[in-house]
């Protein structure tokens, strides 16, 4: 079992540490935030830290877990507030 960065119970959102394995954009698409900024230029190539947002499952079952975002570690520590941004666990495989 790993340790969450930051849990959000009420959506059950948990927020990983992960290593890029292919080449993607962050995720980030919102309005007025990190610095007045609605997106994110970032783009991550393999072997780049970023935050792993997974939805979970209320029922328990990890299977049925699914991806909810992917972010820089910039707009990680924005969204899901690691304050040291010291390495969290990477999700279960």
């Amino acid at each position: 079992m790993t340790t969450a960065v930051d849990i959000n119970a009420y959506a059950n959102l948990v927020a990983h540490r992960a290593i890029a394995d292919t080449e993607f954009l962050c995720d980030w698409v919102a309005a007025d935030h990190l610095g007045g900024h609605d997106w994110c230029p970032t783009v991550l190539e393999p072997g780049d830290e970023y935050t792993l947002v997974l939805l979970l499952d209320p029922t328990g079952n990890t299977d049925n877990d699914r991806m909810a975002g992917r972010y820089c570690i910039g707009c990680g520590y924005h969204l899901f507030g690691n304050p040291d941004l010291d390495p969290a666990p990477t999700p279960p495989a």
